[in-house]
């Protein structure tokens, strides 16, 4: 139901990459956006006038309000055309891993971890709806914040209907009272994290270490051997939280949104400054 379904933005021409409308969003934002997948740029560069009236017939079709672009930080050609196309830098983005769990050793932490109960799940969601300030939506000064906030309040909304053999929840704090979450889906020997956060208040203190290190202890101990995700590479306190647990750090990739011309539901460009 909620899976991409990527075409040719431009019918028989894969230089013009693809693009597909994004349905979870959609339902949480309540009017459609989208993410394109490059083509090949110097094919595009020569055709500047026809990918944009392109790109906007599809969006004016499919009513797409927002488009997103993720391409590799090195790719300077790219990171070059996509703001000459239209498109606003928001976010770079950064693969995070642990190649080697089983010979990680935990550092000291002074606070529990333990795993979510269906009581937990309002206080989640409320630190999910509050405190995040990076990631691409947040990062857009066109996209309305209460929307980018909803977008995570709903994550955690799932993710306490996924939790079971395949899916983790840990938490710092008491029942009802969580103070920060860290949630992971596992495969085999595999984990990906999926989101991590820590009440507004307790930002910048133990709370990060002590959930992260202890989540990953737990995960050792439960037979995990790998694990990864991607976070924003705005997020300096996941960055150094990261750097600390010796985590690997590869594959920066630049984020950039498209908006349509007078997009309802987005802030207005002039209304950004005010």
């Amino acid at each position: 139901m909620f899976e991409a379904s990527y075409q040719m933005l431009l019918a028989n021409c894969p230089d013009f990459g693809r693009i597909s409308t994004l349905p979870w969003d959609e339902k949480i934002f309540g009017f459609p956006v989208a993410d394109y997948q490059s083509g090949d740029a110097r094919v595009i560069a020569g055709a500047k006038r026809e990918f944009s009236k392109t790109l906007e017939a599809w969006a004016d079709v499919n009513r797409v309000e927002l488009v997103g672009a993720s391409v590799p930080a090195e790719d300077v050609l790219w990171c070059t055309l996509l703001p000459i196309l239209g498109f606003t830098f928001v976010d770079y983005t950064i693969k995070i891993s642990q190649p080697r769990l089983q010979a990680w050793t935990p550092p000291p932490t002074k606070g529990a971890v333990r795993l979510a109960e269906p009581a937990d799940e309002a206080g989640v969601e409320y630190i999910a709806q509050h405190a995040f300030r990076a990631g691409r939506y947040h990062r857009d000064g066109r996209f309305p914040r209460a929307l980018s906030d909803l977008r995570y309040k709903q994550w955690m909304t799932n993710a306490f209907t996924s939790l079971g053999q395949g899916s983790r929840l840990y938490l710092t704090g008491e029942v009802g009272h969580a103070t920060g979450f860290f949630h992971v889906n596992l495969d085999g020997e595999y984990a990906y994290i999926t989101i991590i956060a820590v009440a507004p208040d307790k930002q910048g203190g133990r709370t990060g270490l002590d959930l992260a290190a202890g989540a990953l202890a737990d995960l050792k101990a439960i037979g995990i051997r790998k694990m990864n995700s991607k976070i924003s590479a705005m997020n300096s306190g996941v960055m150094n939280l990261a750097v600390f647990l010796g985590w690997r750090l590869a594959d920066a990739h630049a984020v950039f949104h498209w908006h349509a011309p007078d997009a309802p539901h987005l802030v207005k460009e002039e209304d950004v400054f005010l």
